[in-house]
């Protein structure tokens, strides 16, 4: 396993679809995190939060569609969320930011 990436200031207003289904990476921490060959869909990114704990999320890109944004796949991303114990979606405005 790779060692965590040391990134300030990397943050992201979730949305209700970050939430409820995928998290979606944001363009500007594409130059941070590795890239995804065609033929490695699921790069493991080993994550450091602000109270010290380490997650494991596996970033990959979307097969279908012409939204090509890189993902953190879901199974990992939501035990993150239970774990934080956060709705984010529901208390932000009505555009879900």
């Amino acid at each position: 396993m790779s060692d965590a990436l040391t990134v300030e200031d990397c943050e992201k207003r979730l949305t209700r679809t970050d939430v409820s289904q995928k998290l979606t990476v944001p363009g500007h921490w594409l130059g941070i995190l590795p890239s995804i060959e065609d033929n490695n869909n699921n790069v493991q990114i080993r994550v450091l939060d602000g109270e010290g704990m380490y997650w494991e999320f596996y970033l990959s890109k979307r097969s279908a569609g012409d939204y090509k944004k890189p993902v953190f796949q879901s199974k990992e991303w939501f035990q993150f969320v239970r774990k934080k114990g956060q709705d984010w979606g529901q208390d932000r405005n009505s555009e879900g930011r």
